[in-house]
C-alpha cells in the first residue's frame, strides 16, 4: 500500500521546498540541460571580466588618502601592494 502525503498524515503543510523539488524531479533532464547552458554563459561572460576589472580595487583620485598615498609613493619610492597596518590598544 503507498503511504499517504505528509500533509495527509500529519494535518500539517508540505515543507517548504516539497514543490520546488517535485518540480525538479519531474523536469530532470530540462534542468540539467537548463543548468549546463548556464554554466557555459556564464564561463563565457566571466572570461571577459579580466579585461575590465583591475586587482587595486576602486580609489576615489580627489580622496584625502589617495593624496596621501600618492604622495608616500614618490617620496619612498612605489611599492607595488600598498600594507596598513592597525594598531589596536587595550584602555
Amino acid at each position: 500500500m503507498m503511504a499517504a502525503s505528509v500533509t495527509a498524515i500529519k494535518g500539517i503543510s508540505a515543507p517548504m521546498f516539497h514543490r520546488w523539488g517535485a518540480f525538479v524531479y519531474r523536469f530532470r533532464r530540462p534542468v540539467a540541460i537548463l543548468a549546463i547552458i548556464l554554466a557555459v554563459a556564464s564561463m563565457t561572460l566571466a572570461s571577459r571580466t579580466a579585461d575590465v576589472l583591475s586587482s587595486g580595487g576602486w580609489l576615489d583620485a580627489t580622496s584625502e588618502s589617495t593624496t596621501v598615498a600618492d604622495r608616500l609613493d614618490a617620496e619612498f619610492g612605489a611599492v607595488a601592494a600598498r600594507n596598513r597596518l592597525f594598531r589596536s590598544s587595550i584602555h
